[in-house]
């Protein structure tokens, strides 16, 4: 070896040492990882639309309460009926980890973070997470987390420096020199304060180059790393766990859309950030206040509305303002109408019930879940309300008798053999009556499609 190669040797390898010294974690790093990784347990549930065959979930649980066993996730799908959710167990890291039974208190409807509390007792570890998280770029942090069920939920470290926070509006940070752990990890600082969750890894894009053919770009995202995580600012409103999953507030207005590029100029908006109002429902708190459809908000509280990268981001970090009000609080909106600015105060009231919380009917005979109408089936669209009483139809299982008779799923059904039905409750009657009464025949539906009744016959179960 030459001396020229030997010093070029010895420059790479002094390079590398440096680059390992700055990207290892710190001595103080094992002694956090001890005390995150007895709060944290794998999550297991199952999905059980009571028609098709039950599926398994999995997730990452963090503990934030060991008195009162309580934890957090957003591993548990939002907008699904919670009775569709059952079976949560609770399973303590390493080979052979205890299995706890535990039940799902609720999901935060604006944070998606779910909270499920042990209903067996065992001796757990508190996370604590900072109010706010501090960020600053070229900062390491460090993120604990545990492998898939094969591995026996082995508890294992990433760790990365914080190189962008994006706003999409909501904060995202992406770390580069390393990799995060599984979604729903805790992160946490080199000096032990958890200031965030590891999100589900956004796909990166790569370049695929076929020899002699160019290439194309594809998106891959990684199942047991990420490089991307949510700062505490996002989800802290939502701990500690209240008691009761809050309401959200709601001012009557059934959408906001972006400002579009030749409506600024007609609206008299300039460049003012700003979001158009769709329809206002009459009697709400947005009528109440004199609120109109095509009025354009330019502020809210007394601020201008913050420019963002898109328009259609401005719409949701206004909706995002408004989730983090109460219902009851009185808001002060900015608005441009004609040209001219104005002020409307408008007095929030309580989210009406969504679709995925309203009554449930699950008929394993003949294949349907059914769920009563709510607010939102009788004002949504641009067309007149929906008139017709009924229940809606949210799922037909394949090869069923309903199926088979051609009903389809979004249909209104409003009569069984004659019978009204105007409530699920109705409807379960009616269907058991006949199970019982005449279970060998066809029963006749009376079905709302494309805004026109229909008649169809459902054939007797084989």
């Amino acid at each position: 070896m030459n001396k020229k190669t030997y010093l070029v040797l010895l420059s790479v390898l002094c390079l590398s040492t440096v680059a390992f010294a700055q990207n290892a974690p710190g001595p103080v790093v094992p002694k956090l990882v001890s005390q995150i990784v007895g709060g944290l347990v794998r999550l297991e549930f199952t999905v059980d639309t009571k028609i098709v065959s039950q599926q398994k979930a999995i997730g990452l649980c963090i503990c934030i309460d060991a008195k009162k066993s309580i934890f957090i996730t957003r591993d548990v799908p939002g907008g699904m009926p919670q009775g569709e959710l059952a079976g949560f167990t609770l399973i303590t890291s390493g080979i052979g980890g205890k299995r706890i039974k535990a039940e799902l208190l609720g999901i935060d409807p604006e944070t998606g973070l779910a909270f499920v509390r042990a209903t067996e007792k065992h001796k757990w570890s508190e996370i604590r997470f900072a109010r706010t998280s501090n960020l600053q770029l070229g900062q390491r942090v460090i993120s604990v987390g545990l492998l898939g069920p094969q591995t026996g939920n082995t508890p294992y470290v990433g760790s990365g420096i914080v190189s962008a926070v994006l706003r999409l509006p909501h904060q995202l940070v992406y770390v580069s020199g390393g990799d995060l752990t599984v979604s729903n990890s805790p992160v946490l600082t080199e000096d032990g304060r958890v200031i965030g969750i590891v999100g589900k890894q956004v796909p990166m894009e790569y370049r695929m180059v076929v020899m002699g053919r160019g290439g194309t770009n594809v998106g891959l995202a990684g199942l047991q790393t990420s490089r991307f995580f949510t700062p505490v600012e996002e989800f802290i409103g939502a701990i500690p766990w209240p008691g009761k999953v809050r309401r959200l507030p709601w001012m009557g207005v059934m959408t906001f859309h972006p400002v579009l590029p030749e409506q600024r100029e007609v609206k008299g908006l300039g460049k003012m950030p700003a979001v158009v109002v769709g329809k206002v429902i009459d009697g709400s708190p947005a009528a109440r206040a004199g609120l109109k459809q095509s009025d354009a908000v330019v502020g809210f509280q007394g601020k201008p509305l913050e420019e963002m990268a898109m328009p259609v981001m401005t719409v949701i970090q206004f909706q995002r303002h408004l989730a983090r009000c109460r219902a009851g609080q009185k808001i002060s909106l900015t608005i441009v109408r004609k040209a001219k600015q104005q002020t409307v105060q408008v007095k929030l009231a309580e989210m009406p019930v969504m679709p995925h919380e309203a009554k449930r009917h699950y008929d394993t005979r003949i294949g349907i879940i059914a769920r009563d109408l709510v607010f939102w089936d009788r004002h949504a669209g641009s067309g007149e309300s929906l008139k017709e009483k009924g229940v809606f139809i949210t799922s037909v299982r394949r090869d069923s008798p309903a199926a088979r008779g051609k009903l389809r799923p979004g249909d209104l059904l409003t009569e069984v053999n004659k019978t009204s039905v105007p409530s699920v409750a109705v409807l379960r009657g009616a269907l058991e009556a006949l199970a019982k009464a005449a279970p060998n025949k066809p029963i006749n539906f009376i079905i709302q499609r494309s805004g026109e009744l229909q008649s169809l016959s459902i054939p007797p179960p084989q």
